[in-house]
């Protein structure tokens, strides 16, 4: 039996078209439309995230993070870097170990001249850059496995997703390109209601990417400088 679901992302246009009223099922998909509902496709695949949806496209083999002296305590993650970091140092015995991450009010509050031969802790800027803390004095070997940004579509294959998120789409594109087909209203209410049905539903199913912060307070009632305190 198989477990392979071949519906294609012109498979998914033809269909967002369709619910549109725009062509008909036997009429061909202008080059024109499809490339309008690929813009519209691969931006949804983007803002994904922004709606509580993730496909959860981990790294299957940890990447190695590049040191250099003149900046020792800055490190860029790959260009197709997203989120969720596990960022690890080796150690000379070769053994790895897990960075803690740092929000930024924790982060503000260390000393960044301090330096050691190995970093503890690690934040992740806006411009997502990492700086480690303390500066390590050598290079770390640090590894980094994440979550990478979703693959842009191609229309002859299957969107880098869940399986469970492929009819969705035919609702989602077909609501994002409603407007600029000029659907009617009353369709276009109708697209968007059956589209937030199927996108709830969905998310039911979604996996949390989201990372989990736990603090404990225990600071005796005095203020502790040593970022230990912090995990």
């Amino acid at each position: 039996m198989s477990t392979n679901w071949s519906i294609t992302a012109s498979d998914i246009i033809r269909g967002a078209l369709e619910v549109n009223g725009a062509i008909d099922p036997t009429e061909p998909v202008s080059a024109e439309d499809s490339e309008v509902c690929l813009r519209a496709f691969n931006g949804i695949i983007k803002e994904m995230p922004l709606h509580g949806l993730s496909w959860p496209k981990l790294t299957s083999t940890a990447v190695s993070l590049s040191w250099s002296a003149l900046a020792p305590g800055l490190a860029t993650p790959p260009a197709d870097y997203f989120g969720v970091p596990v960022l690890k140092y080796t150690a000379a015995n070769g053994r790895l170990f897990e960075l803690k991450q740092l929000t930024r009010v924790k982060f503000e509050l260390c000393d960044l001249a301090q330096t050691a031969p190995y970093p503890e802790f690690f934040y992740e800027a806006p411009n997502r850059t990492f700086t480690y803390w303390p500066t390590p004095t050598q290079d770390p070997g640090a590894k980094l496995d994440y979550q990478a940004i979703a693959d842009d579509i191609v229309l002859t294959a299957a969107p880098d997703v869940q399986q469970a998120y492929l009819n969705m789409f035919e609702l989602w594109v077909g609501d994002k390109i409603s407007l600029k087909f000029m659907t009617p209203q009353p369709m276009r209410v109708e697209i968007n209601t059956r589209m937030k049905e199927a996108r709830e539903l969905v998310k039911q199913w979604a996996v949390d990417m989201a990372p989990l912060e736990f603090t404990v307070d225990n600071y005796g009632g005095g203020y502790h400088s040593g970022v230990d305190r912090w995990n």
